[in-house]
């Protein structure tokens, strides 16, 4: 028996793993985010069983019921077998996208080995350093208290309120560090609240005007900015001439109310909204007169207080130009219409910003890019896990060793690169680039075996102009040299293995075959 039971030590001998480019499961990000009015590219990764498979995006609290996604201009879905990755593209982002998503694979999402794990996506309006409303009315020999509301990050600074069509030219009426009199205008501050008010009293129509909520902190200023507008209290009295502001901003996938008033002449005339270089040629974009519908801009018209109301939704940038609010006949006569509003929607800029998410090789390294405004060059940059700024792994105020995570601060291109060595499947997760302690981008890391993907997703949450560099085991060259020496090296060992493994075969059943044939002769002799 001693024979075959070598030979069963050679069957059940564990030979070395294969490692599978991929595997069954289907993978993806836990926890995404990205902006109103913008896109994101999502990696779906799955194994060699489904490469041929149908794939799809699926929304939804579960797997099992989830609804997928129509493939439309908005969601798109585009298979890379050759990787073993789909990439879900969603475009023109809305709050309404938010919610729990799932990468399916072959029969849907029935079943969970056809899944993914539920990824959150996170589609939000990033905040300002410092904001306001978008613009105040008030009656002439009244007042008007102004909420400016700031970032943590400016607790200490000097807060005031300046009036000039731009910030440049501005005067600074009041100011924090300056005693407050009780006079026309003062500034009071509740810190636990990080907001200050700004009040202004006797209100005349001189006061009319743009303004910006201001704040210092050292040399650097962040500011936002409201026109005010100052109209006779008795609307019998009030002007005929039809009155809006000269100046709104408003914001990608936000909305905004404009007032436009006019005389007691006008009372019962049509209202309208309309766009266009010129009031004579403008083109109406809505009228008083016309049915309500789900439209993005509407107009309600207060007879008592002899104003309309203009209300924008889901703003585009498109939506940018020249309006005039007019009564009687739409555009045509300029005592019949307001003076020219210029209306700019703008795609903010965060202070911090980086790529939506990375991917990257087991035992390899990964380099990730980190902008930021120019007025925070000074400020110290830190790369922290999870989406605060509170677990650092690295900054750039302190020695770099050359160890897991290193931080490389650019100031004369305004970007700090974060690099991770030796990367393990513990280190996939929820990482945020932070500047000065308070202001941070987002991103997810996710670590899988050897996969030839692209290690990093370029579409920023906002637009920059600098190219984002690459990200590799290495760099270049020696990244793909090492691959390929890695991938001889595996063949060369599953080669020898399974030679040894044929040769024990083979002198195990010859041993076998000569153990059996003398022991059937000894018992013929007996």
């Amino acid at each position: 028996m001693a024979p075959l039971l070598f030979l069963l030590f050679i069957v059940f001998i564990p030979l070395p793993v294969i490692n599978l480019v991929g595997s069954s499961k289907v993978k993806t990000f836990e926890k995404l985010t990205a902006l109103v009015g913008g896109s994101i590219s999502i990696p779906c990764f799955y194994g060699q069983e489904h490469k041929a498979g149908v794939k799809s995006w699926c929304k939804g609290k579960d797997a099992s019921s989830c609804s997928t996604e129509t493939r439309s201009d908005r969601v798109s879905i585009a298979d890379d077998p050759q990787n073993l990755v789909f990439i879900v593209t969603m475009r023109n982002l809305q709050h309404t996208d938010y919610g729990s998503y799932w990468c399916c694979v072959d029969d849907g999402c029935r079943r969970s080995e056809d899944s993914s794990g539920k990824l959150e996506l996170v589609v939000s309006t990033e905040v300002q350093s410092v904001r306001t409303v978008s613009w105040v009315s008030a009656e002439r020999g009244g007042s008007v208290t102004i909420p400016c509301y700031y970032n943590e990050a400016y607790e200490s600074g000097v807060k005031s309120w300046c009036k000039g069509d731009g910030w440049d030219s501005c005067s600074r009426t009041a100011q924090s560090d300056r005693t407050q009199d009780g006079g026309k205008v003062s500034v009071s501050e509740k810190r636990d609240q990080r907001v200050f008010y700004v009040t202004m009293r006797d209100l005349q129509e001189g006061d009319s005007g743009n303004y910006w909520c201001e704040v210092k902190i050292g040399e650097t200023y962040e500011k936002a900015f409201l026109p005010l507008m100052v109209q006779e209290a008795n609307v019998a009295t009030r002007k005929s001439k039809v009155v809006t502001f000269k100046k709104l901003t408003g914001e990608i996938g936000g909305s905004i109310t404009i007032p436009c008033f006019y005389g007691q002449e006008h009372r019962n005339a049509v209202k309208s909204w309309c766009k266009g270089d010129s009031v004579r040629s403008c083109s109406p974009e809505t009228r008083s007169d016309s049915p309500p519908a789900m439209n993005r801009v509407s107009i309600t018209d207060d007879h008592q207080n002899l104003v309309f109301i203009v209300t924008m939704r889901n703003l585009q940038q498109s939506d940018s130009g020249y309006y005039w609010c007019a009564v009687g006949g739409g555009q045509g006569r300029p005592e019949d219409s307001s003076g020219r509003l210029t209306f700019t929607v703008r795609a903010d800029v965060t202070t911090v910003r980086t790529v939506s998410w990375v991917s990257a090789e087991r035992g390899g390294s990964v380099t990730i890019p980190c902008y930021y405004n120019k007025y925070y060059n000074s400020a110290v940059k830190s790369w922290s896990r999870g989406d605060e700024c509170s677990s650092i792994l690295a900054q750039s105020n302190r020695e770099q060793s050359g160890g897991k995570v290193s931080i490389t601060d650019d100031r004369d291109q305004s970007v700090f690169h974060v690099m991770m060595r030796n990367l393990q499947e513990e280190d996939s997760g929820y990482y945020s680039c932070c500047v000065g302690g308070s202001f941070k981008a987002s991103l997810s890391l996710i670590v899988q075996e050897v996969f030839h993907v692209p290690t990093h997703h370029t579409t920023l949450r906002n637009a920059v102009s600098s190219p984002l560099p690459s990200t590799s085991n290495s760099s270049g060259q020696n990244s793909t040299d090492s691959s390929v020496r890695g991938r001889a090296l595996h063949i060369t060992l599953h080669t020898a293995v399974g030679l040894i493994y044929l040769i024990c075969t083979i002198v195990a059943v010859m041993r076998t075959w000569s153990y059996c044939r003398r022991t059937g002769q000894q018992g013929q002799k007996m």
